[in-house]
């Protein structure tokens, strides 16, 4: 029966990711992939001992080995040979699920022909192939809608609106309370209603901007960084009033005359050409 060269070797790789074969494992494959092809890609096709060792530089007990692990991961059968009467017979196959052809009936006739269905009606086996590759197909697309229905629910419950978010941020005591230390620690005078206040103001502005929705650690980030701005404001507006308060508003400057004399103040005579 034969098969397709390109789905043989499109499996290979896909079962190389899940499990990386050695390069002899892999050096053999191919060997016989080319020798299957070869051989108008009959399956099974015969392939004498000799001529895979002489071909790959291998002894016949390494031959036996390989082929035994590619046995193992479904990728081939074989028959031995029988001394020098006749050679071994391998079957390279496709695995149901990873049949690659999208149409459903023409998949139910890879199945029953690369499996050797061991159903002597091709026609039932056919249908039993077509059964499986739908309940496959089915499978996988439900399980990607899932996986996107999921991603949007995490993405949705991710985001709150601003009303949630300031409920939130105004009733977690706790959170309020390590700002304050924060806020303490770096020298500005802070309780947890000057926090509270500051919340309200912070939430006035996201509104302004334009804000309708974010994440509630986002939120929090925003804040503390919004908040320890604010106070260097306030502290450095603070000091500016203190300094004006301490200055005086206003001085008048004063001449204390002590000298009598007539002689004194001289008259302007000659000072009138001055423009003054």
């Amino acid at each position: 029966m034969e098969t397709n060269i390109f789905y043989l070797m499109t499996q290979f790789w896909h079962e190389n990711e899940l499990k990386p074969f050695t390069p002899r494992e892999t050096q053999l494959y191919f060997y016989l992939l080319a020798e299957h092809n070869r051989q108008r890609r009959q399956n099974p096709f015969g392939c004498s001992t000799r001529r895979i060792t002489n071909s790959l530089d291998i002894c016949p007990n390494t031959l036996r080995k390989l082929r035994e692990k590619l046995h193992a991961r479904g990728l081939l059968t074989y028959t031995k040979g029988k001394n020098n009467s006749t050679v071994p017979f391998y079957t390279l196959l496709l695995l149901k699920s990873q049949c690659a052809n999208t149409d459903t009936q023409e998949c139910a006739q890879e199945c029953a022909q690369e499996l050797q269905c061991a159903n002597t009606d091709t026609q039932e086996c056919a249908q039993e192939c077509a059964q499986e590759c739908a309940i496959i197909k089915s499978n996988k697309s439900i399980k990607r809608n899932n996986n996107i229905i999921n991603n949007n629910i995490n993405i949705k419950e991710n985001f709150l609106n601003l009303e949630e978010l300031k409920a939130r941020l105004l009733n977690d005591t706790g959170w309020k309370g390590k700002v304050g230390e924060l806020a303490r620690g770096r020298g500005f005078d802070v309780d947890e209603k000057k926090v509270s206040g500051w919340l309200e103001e912070f939430f006035l502005y996201l509104q302004t901007c334009g804000t309708t929705s974010g994440k509630l650690d986002d939120t929090q980030r925003h804040f503390v960084n919004w908040m320890v701005k604010r106070a260097n404001d306030d502290s450095m507006r603070a000091s500016s009033n203190a300094s004006r308060q301490r200055a005086p508003s206003g001085y008048r400057v004063g001449v204390k005359l002590t000298d009598d004399s007539i002689d004194k103040f001289k008259g302007i005579k000659g000072w009138e050409s001055l423009n003054i």
